[in-house]
């Protein structure tokens, strides 16, 4: 799983966006009332078999006075609903917000409760160098089946910091109320957070008159799948408050909620934030104003574009880099090639582990400000490292630049949607001619000429001085993630087999388990892709990793050898011994179980897994029926499988590939059957004879 850090000029949007429950109370207000039907509920009377559900949640979201404030009521009906006692707030930036006020407590059927006195832990979510992302985290009492569970915390921010506000209206959970209230912020300046020299003077040079302003900030919203007839309203907030007081009466929007059904998980489905209901609101710098579609798009390019140009305008600095790294004889692609190795022979603080507060402070590392700095100390962030990348191919003489992205496994960008933290990451785009290369160095072991597979496939901005433009970028062929297993195996006369195997990972698929086990010692590697393997394999196999040719050289596919052994694998009944010829069956099972289906199918990427088994039959046997080759085709993909004996060693090879990783869900039917057909060959098998009979 790929991880980056935050991106730039937000005040750590990942800190602040909004995820759960806000009331429209203090907390220093008693809690809610209780109801004895809401103490003898049993089971959800409108979604029956419920784990647990909501009964009340309340948000109140004041940028006026920079609170967001929670609360929420849950009923856990069994077990598996005592998971919901165990709480995580919203993640946020210590360094500019923080959580405070938590309360919470425990009500059992009988009325009895038990206030929550617990411990209040920190846990760290994501980091870029000292910046860190955290949540709390805190478990509520003595909660059993028929328990209801409430709690609330308030977190706080500068009120003169704007950020992307978001209502998270539909969670895992049927809701039976809920209450949403959205205050935009005062008619203040609204202040980005600090960056380099060239940011700032940049903003300078784009504002005025910032005290000419209506009774708040210019914002605006959008709403996404919520239920009919439940939108948000624009009302007015009660006069003599501080917001009020401001303008004299001041604007609200709420939103309200009742019997919401809890998102549906299922398998391959898009990003959460495609599938659930929501509200984004906006608030615009006054010279974004008015906040037209072109407008904002080419503003926000404009400001992004001065940032990475301030941060990238190093010229000594690239050139005294490349004087001892490029030959007089290198060609484009060579000079490419070499400065992509370079990039990545730095830390990179986005892939490091996360560190405690201590450490970040004994190590004293220092945010860099421009590419001297990263080049010089030998560190820098995802992003950093892709201008570092960008400004040396630009001094070797390259047409290189970067890309803003929406990553498609978070969600997908919508043009609509007017805020900037839409398009998270930044790639690398080089044109030769006509020719496009998109590239990231910034991942640790991505391949050059590849990039993650969350940034394939979509829409994303290329910066420039002019305004920017919308593109879309590289599309995956299957042939580009590989994952080809080949076993050579012997049967003995007890049924077992044993022998080695090796699997080569190519592409996406061998970028995955490196970025996994990227911090792991050689005893958890082990364990890992041991791990891999038998989850392809017959449950009674045993599995031992003999070597791997190298977890770091982006360069080479990832290639790993096993030695395994599986008891029983064949059975012998008379002259008779039946011997199964799909060796990684479990490879192949269905994903797709239930006969129904509510969203679009998401495939990370096409790809190819290819299967090549020979088993070495013992002297005596030789073949009685083989099962029927199988080729299937059609617009998602293809599989393939033989099988055939010479010279006394059994060959069964097998292919599924995947060329189709979108698929609208009226198609289900069809895929769900093409997979279960593919699944059906699990079984088959080989009849062997004794040559005697």
């Amino acid at each position: 799983m790929k991880v980056k850090g935050f991106p730039k000029l937000v005040l750590c949007a990942a800190f602040l966006v909004l995820a759960v429950a806000m009331p429209a109370r203090s907390s220093a207000e008693e809690w809610l009332p209780i109801s004895q039907a809401d103490l003898a509920l049993k089971d959800n009377p409108k979604q029956k078999g419920d784990h647990a559900m909501v009964l009340a949640r309340e948000e109140r979201t004041d940028c006026a006075e920079g609170q967001w404030t929670v609360y929420v009521r849950l009923k856990i009906f069994d077990e598996r609903g005592r998971d919901y006692a165990n709480v995580e707030t919203q993640s946020y930036g210590p360094a500019v917000a923080q959580i405070n006020n938590i309360k919470g407590r425990t009500i059992h059927p009988d009325g009895s409760i038990v206030p929550f006195g617990g411990e209040v832990l920190e846990k760290v979510i994501a980091k870029r160098g000292a910046t860190r992302s955290v949540a709390k985290t805190f478990v509520l009492p003595q909660v059993t089946p028929g328990s209801i569970i409430e709690y609330r915390y308030t977190l706080s921010w500068n009120k003169q910091y704007a950020y992307p506000v978001v209502w998270l209206v539909q969670g895992p959970l049927f809701q039976r109320q809920a209450h949403f209230v959205f205050i935009p912020m005062e008619p203040i300046m609204l202040r980005p957070s600090p960056g380099t020299p060239q940011w700032n003077a940049h903003l300078a040079a784009h504002t005025s008159a910032l005290f000419a302003t209506p009774s708040h900030e210019p914002f605006s919203w959008s709403s996404f799948l919520l239920p009919p007839n439940q939108v948000p309203v624009m009302g007015r907030t009660v006069a003599g408050g501080k917001h009020g007081k401001l303008s004299g009466e001041g604007e609200e929007v709420t939103l309200d909620i009742a019997d919401l059904p809890g998102y549906q998980v299922e398998p391959l489905m898009p990003p959460l934030e495609e599938v659930r209901a929501s509200v984004h609101f906006f608030h615009f710098p006054y010279w974004y104003s008015p906040p037209s579609l072109d407008d904002f798009w080419k503003k926000t390019g404009s400001v992004w574009n001065a940032e990475a140009e301030g941060f990238m305008n190093k010229r000594d600095a690239a050139e005294g880099n490349l004087s001892s790294l490029l030959g007089p004889s290198d060609g484009n692609d060579a000079k490419l090639r070499k400065i992509y190795d370079r990039v990545q022979s730095l830390r990179n603080l986005s892939y490091e582990p996360l560190k405690s507060e201590p450490e970040i402070k004994r190590e004293k590392e220092k945010p860099t400000a421009n590419i001297a700095d990263v080049l010089q100390r030998g560190y820098g962030d995802h992003d950093e490292l892709n201008r570092v990348f960008v400004a040396l191919a630009r001094s070797a003489g390259l047409d290189a630049t970067l890309v803003k992205v929406a990553e498609r496994d978070k969600s997908y960008f919508e043009k609509t949607k007017l805020t900037m933290w839409q398009l998270r990451s930044e790639i690398v785009l080089v044109r030769d001619g006509s020719k496009e290369l998109y590239l990231d160095p910034g991942t640790p072991f991505c391949p050059f000429g590849v990039i993650p597979w969350e940034d394939t496939t979509v829409m994303g901005m290329r910066l420039d001085k002019n305004p920017p433009v919308f593109v879309s970028t590289a599309s995956l062929n299957a042939d580009d993630s590989a994952i080809s297993r080949k076993a050579d195996l012997q049967l003995k006369g007890d049924g077992s087999v044993e022998g080695t195997i090796e699997v080569t990972f190519t592409g996406q698929e061998a970028l995955d388990p490196r970025l996994d086990e990227r911090d792991a010692d050689e005893a958890a590697r082990k364990n890992y892709m041991q791990e891999l393997l038998r989850q392809w394999l017959p449950a009674a196999a045993t599995v031992e990793l003999q070597k791997v040719n190298d977890w770091k050289a982006s360069s080479l596919p990832l290639v790993a050898t096993y030695h395994i052994a599986i008891p029983a694998y064949a059975a012998t009944t008379g002259h008779e011994t039946i011997l199964p010829t799909a060796l990684f069956a479990r490879a192949y099972a269905s994903p797709f179980v239930d006969p129904r289906r509510k969203s679009n199918i998401i495939f990370p990427y096409p790809y190819v897994h290819t299967d090549e088994v020979a088993i070495t039959l013992p002297p005596g046997l030789q073949a009685g029926n083989l099962p029927a080759a199988k080729s299937q085709h059609n617009g998602l993909g293809e599989f393939s499988a033989h099988s055939k004996i010479e010279n006394g060693v059994l060959h069964a090879t097998r292919q599924f590939r995947l060329d189709d990783f979108v698929v609208e869900a009226k198609y289900y039917p069809a895929v769900r059957r093409f997979f279960g057909q593919v699944a059906d060959t699990k079984d088959e098998q080989v009849v062997l004879k004794s040559v005697a009979n």
